[in-house]
């Protein structure tokens, strides 16, 4: 097995030399041995991850929209791409590759298992287990040992404030011109996704900068759902293993496994969850 495959890496496959070359999967972008530069980047349309050659345009894989590099769509992790770009894969036969990657992150605060105070890292979510940190300091959590997930956020805007004036007619279209550059240059928008994650043994608050605190919750809602899975099973009498609480719980698990395999869109797994803790 190669290094970077012992480091956490899938394959990319060159659309144009057809040259597989390892890649990171926190990457955000590959050079191929032919020299061509790739990104990674996310429709601004559909939101569909997929390649996009440095100085070149191509029509998404998805809507079909026109993808413009020098529009600077917006990039996404290698990982995001896998089972869905040709491109794409986990690597060497046998590597898994994570469903989800989240970062980097700082680590706020924790106890147990959680990495070091004030140490960085990414979060990586399997089918069964999550992992956090880096290569060589990572902290593997079963799934089935998630006690809570909890996903919160902040967005900020400063700067600004200018505003146009002048004499006359000219003079109050320069002064509203001259606003306009100055609130674009001075405003900032600032956002950020805090999770705080409680399993066995342990728990940890991390912050990822640059985050919006729905697209977080969205990514990781295989962790929530699998949380009431698991307070659910915590709940039930050692008694009545084949009793109604088992059943739910099967139920659960085998829906979120569904809806994790494709077979049930996002919207037939709710109102099946739905149907489910309602019954």
């Amino acid at each position: 097995m190669s290094d970077a495959s012992k480091a956490g890496a899938g394959r990319f496959s060159c659309p144009a030399c057809h040259a597989t070359v390892d890649v990171d999967y926190q990457a955000k972008n590959v050079r191929c041995v032919c020299g061509r530069l790739f990104y990674f980047v996310t429709c601004p349309k559909c939101g569909a991850a997929q390649q996009l050659e440095g100085g070149k345009t191509r029509k998404c894989r998805n809507c079909h929209s026109t993808l413009r590099s020098w529009r600077n769509p917006p990039l996404t992790h290698f990982s995001a791409m896998i089972g869905k770009d040709s491109s794409a894969s986990a690597g060497l036969p046998g590597d898994e590759a994570p469903r989800e990657v989240l970062g980097p992150f700082l680590v706020l605060d924790g106890a147990g298992w959680a990495p070091t105070i004030g140490s960085g890292g990414y979060l990586y979510v399997y089918a069964d287990r999550i992992a956090l940190g880096l290569p060589g300091a990572v902290s593997i959590l079963p799934l089935d040992s998630l006690t809570d997930v909890r996903v919160s956020g902040q967005s900020v805007i400063t700067g600004g404030g200018f505003f146009g004036g002048g004499f006359g007619a000219k003079g109050a279209v320069e002064g509203m011109l001259i606003s306009t550059v100055l609130n674009g240059l001075t405003t900032k928008k600032s956002k950020w996704a805090t999770i705080g994650i409680v399993a066995d043994g342990g728990w940890v608050d991390l912050r990822l900068d640059n985050y919006d605190v729905l697209s977080v919750r969205n990514t990781l809602r295989v962790l929530s759902d699998r949380v009431i899975a698991n307070q659910a099973a915590n709940q039930r009498s050692p008694l009545s293993e084949s009793g109604p609480e088992q059943d739910f719980v099967s139920s659960l698990d085998r829906l979120i496994e569904h809806r994790n395999s494709g077979v049930l869109t996002e919207e037939q797994f709710e109102a099946a969850k739905q149907r489910l803790l309602s019954a």
